[in-house]
């Protein structure tokens, strides 16, 4: 017998050594479904009225006032950066070309870096997704989109 013929025998046997063990495993065994309704059953309250009381949920106000003061705080930042965006958007379709006109006076070398912007929108976005919670990124961007409509609404 070869050295190879050896080697496939070896993996043969192997396999068929993982297989068996594979088809060995224990089995867990099925309860009935009958039990498995009556422990459902157990579980769900019985009502002996047809109304439900139902009692409203404490109030936090500490909690609350936490809560209103991040809201306004974030209101307040986005309100800030959506109008520096809009402001920069409408400047440079009606007036003039800003960046171009900033980087040709800082550093008129570094004008190609001009034409790979979108890979920096792109990256700039990817990283904002995965520093922060996608819907409030989400809500955060539908703001800014929308700010124009917030502000005269």
């Amino acid at each position: 017998m070869t050295a190879r013929e050896r080697r496939q025998k070896r993996k043969r046997d192997d396999f068929v050594r993982g297989y068996t063990q594979f088809a060995q495993r224990p089995v867990l065994p099925v309860a009935p479904i009958e039990a498995v309704w009556e422990k459902v059953c157990e579980l769900i309250p019985v009502e002996t009225s047809g109304k439900k009381s139902v009692e409203p949920a404490p109030k936090d106000e500490a909690n609350n006032s936490v809560v209103n003061k991040r809201l306004k705080r974030t209101l307040r930042v986005l309100d800030v950066l959506a109008a520096l965006a809009w402001f920069f958007v409408i400047t440079k379709v009606c007036i003039a070309d800003i960046d171009r006109l900033f980087f040709s006076w800082v550093a008129p070398q570094a004008m190609w870096l001009l034409d790979l912007r979108v890979f920096a929108v792109l990256g700039l976005a990817s990283l904002l997704l995965l520093l922060f919670k996608r819907w409030k990124l989400g809500v955060g961007l539908a703001y800014v989109s929308f700010f124009p409509l917030v502000v005269t609404l």
